[in-house]
């Protein structure tokens, strides 16, 4: 029920943060108020992906993420033709929660590092931070790695 309702917060300050992009882009505290959306719908990405992790329903969920992705992009390319919506930040945020977390399953069990793990783990970390960087997503690398502070 809290997570429901986190979302349903997180949508209507969404709601208010594109208000006052799209309609009222002159009245800068609709923006204020709006962007304390993001952080409120990293939780629930960060939540999504080790419930649906822990379930073993990783892929579903990066389905479901990817569909909504896309699916939202064509509405929002009319108002901000030059970025890609904040649904493709969350989906390079996934790579990088199961990098994370693979790496607390292996010291939980306190495995030994392989070398080769560590350096495929370090080579993905790079190249959705290169990505991150490149890409025009909202948040750029600091909203890719923003679910990461929640467990």
């Amino acid at each position: 029920m809290v997570r429901i309702m986190i979302k349903l917060i997180a949508a209507f300050l969404m709601l208010i943060d594109h208000i006052g992009a799209v309609l009222l882009p002159d009245i800068i505290a609709l923006r204020i108020i709006g962007r304390l959306s993001m952080p409120l719908f990293a939780y629930c990405i960060a939540r999504g992906f080790y419930y649906s992790d822990n379930k073993g329903t990783l892929n579903r969920y990066a389905k479901y993420l990817t569909v909504f992705a896309v699916l939202s992009q064509i509405p929002y390319y009319f108002f901000m033709p030059d970025r890609f919506n904040i649904g493709f930040t969350w989906l390079l945020s996934l790579p990088v929660l199961y990098v994370v977390s693979c790496e607390i399953k292996r010291r939980n069990i306190k495995e030994p590092l392989n070398k080769l793990v560590g350096v495929s783990y370090a080579a993905i970390i790079l190249i959705i931070s290169i990505t991150a960087v490149l890409l025009p997503i909202e948040y750029n690398l600091t909203g890719v790695l923003f679910p990461t502070m929640f467990k």
